[in-house]
């Protein structure tokens, strides 16, 4: 064999292993994310049952009503993380501020020219970041994004579109970019300028979220109305995208990936799929809901987001506040339409078969309750002791089937009694069934021999027991059960709860005060067969008693 030839198989076979190297150590995302939501519903068990969602800091809504609540936002997420301990979040950040009255308010531009304007937005992103390092679990948040829906909401947005808007942020930086160009901005002339200025601030903006939460990665969420240079072919020109490469935001590794809006599925392959293909990156999608937010059905859409591809990390159910309203019931999914909110939500949830065991063990087990009064009990008594089994499932968590809330063949045990107690019959109740939202009250009968010296706390114990859930304990904290001014946060409409009333209820006079963390519009409340209701308005902060 002639040097040359040997040569030439030697690079072939250098060239085949790289190849095969490199194939190997592509990496498969397919669904490491999976349902999410973008729902910030003021019940975070609805959020729970999703794999993954969005931490709206900055411009967030809490439970209290207020805007930018950073403590109220860490204890939701906390509870969220305690409903499901796999919950993962993506950080939506918002730090805009208004720096002036025309639209934008704030831009790109101003980040890169006016060293106040970036001192501001990096402080906010530092401050907000400093909140979503306060949740329990900071390795829950696997990503993160500047905004969504760009080159909106921080640049005058001229090109790629009809707009025609006065670009104010440029002339608001005018003496600086002139400086920079040696001459006026020329909208035509200076279009692949702007889009390399666009890229050098997110890429800063990027880097700086980074350099406070670096274990997430950096996503850029495009708008869906636009295209890049990397889409220019047969269909589109180049003065019809943004003068742009995604490889210019891309660079230096620190964004990492890119979100895909589910419009029709050849817009889809064509935007998103095929820059993701190119460049080897993960992306995520939207499914919307209702319907006249996308070309294609909602049938469709789930088809595209749920593509077995090695880079679809998964997809986030985007539910606008009302999906039955009229203009748009006929291309709406028909079955959603007479739900609430959270109805929505956990039905998507059942019919994807999403976290089922969270829901039935975490998110709306049994609950088991003592009842009685030991606080007098004296050696040589007989007393009477109560548990209440609590099933506050129903049907919404169930693919709407009431039937499947129903727990059957449950077994409640006394597997620890107080020293100098004895249960006289057995330690073992069986509960046929249970519907939901109902309950079942047991009675035991006890004898306090002469080792009783009164209750000490949590030494009596019980335990719920059926095939499908793990076991539910619960002891018996204090002596008595009958505790007066109870607190209950209604975090979400139609919720229910137990009320353990004091053994000598009958004989007072029970009051209820509704304090409106947020305004509630003709609050009512059921207690058996009797309703209390208020037909007006409570406001933020007024108490009804």
């Amino acid at each position: 064999m002639s040097k040359r030839l040997l040569a030439l198989a030697t690079a072939i076979v250098v060239s085949t292993t790289a190849a095969e190297t490199h194939a190997q150590n592509r990496r498969d995302h397919h669904w490491t994310w999976g349902w999410g939501t973008y729902d910030a519903t003021p019940d975070e068990r609805n959020i729970a049952i999703f794999d993954w969602s969005f931490i709206h800091v900055g411009n967030q809504v809490d439970n209290l009503g207020r805007i930018g609540d950073g403590g109220q936002m860490v204890q939701r997420v906390n509870r969220i993380l305690a409903f499901n301990p796999k919950h993962k979040f993506v950080v939506l950040f918002w730090p805009m501020y208004p720096l002036r009255n025309t639209a934008p308010q704030f831009s790109l531009f101003d980040y890169l020219y006016n060293a106040e304007a970036k001192n501001t937005l990096n402080r906010r992103i530092r401050q907000q970041a400093e909140i979503v390092r306060g949740i329990s679990n900071p390795k829950a948040v696997v990503a993160m994004t500047f905004l969504e829906e760009l080159p909106g909401h921080v640049t005058s947005e001229p090109y790629a579109n009809t707009f025609n808007r006065p670009l104010n942020d440029i002339q608001a930086n005018a003496a600086a970019i002139t400086a920079e160009l040696g001459r006026p901005f020329d909208k035509a002339r200076d279009r692949l300028w702007w889009g390399r200025r666009y890229c050098d601030a997110l890429t800063e903006i990027h880097t700086e979220m980074k350099k406070h939460l670096p274990d997430a990665r950096v996503f850029y969420w495009p708008a869906e109305r636009y295209f890049t240079l990397d889409h220019v072919g047969d269909k589109l020109r180049k003065d019809q995208v943004l003068p742009f490469h995604l490889k210019d935001l891309l660079r230096d590794g620190v964004c990492e990936g890119l979100f895909g809006f589910i419009n029709t599925p050849a817009k889809f392959e064509q935007q998103t799929l095929a820059t993701a293909e190119k460049y080897d990156i993960p992306y995520f999608t939207q499914l919307s809901l209702p319907g006249n937010m996308t070309i294609a059905n909602f049938p469709t859409c789930m088809k595209v987001a749920r593509r077995q591809h090695r880079l679809n990390l998964g997809t986030f159910l985007f539910k606008q506040d009302e999906v039955g309203e009229k203009r748009v019931q006929k291309k709406s999914v028909q079955r959603y339409l007479p739900l609430n909110e959270s109805e929505v939500l956990r039905l998507f949830c059942y019919e994807n078969q999403a976290n089922t065991r969270i829901v039935e063990n975490n998110i709306v087990p049994p609950r088991v309750h003592f009842l009685c009064d030991l606080s007098g009990a004296k050696a040589g008594d007989n007393v009477v002791l109560q548990t209440v089994v609590h099933n506050p499932r129903d049907g919404s968590w169930f693919g709407m089937d009431d039937e499947k809330a129903v727990l059957k063949n449950l077994a409640l045990s006394l597997v620890q009694l107080p020293r100098g107690m004895e249960i006289t019959g057995p330690k073992r109740q069986a509960i046929p069934a249970l519907a939901g939202k109902s309950f079942a009250v047991q009675e035991w009968t006890a004898r306090l021999n002469g080792d009783w010296n009164g209750y000490k706390p949590h030494t009596l114990k019980a335990e719920l027991r059926h095939r499908r859930l793990k076991p539910i304990a619960a002891t018996l904290a204090t002596a008595t059960t009958a505790v007066q001014g109870t607190r209950k946060h209604i975090r979400h409409n139609t919720g229910t709860w137990l009320f353990l009333p004091p053994p000598d209820t009958g004989r007072q006079r029970l009051q209820l005060a509704l304090h409106a963390f947020s305004g509630v519009q003709k609050p009512r409340l059921t207690i058996g067969d009797r309703t209390v209701s208020f037909n007006g308005k409570l406001d933020q902060g007024e108490t009804l008693t």
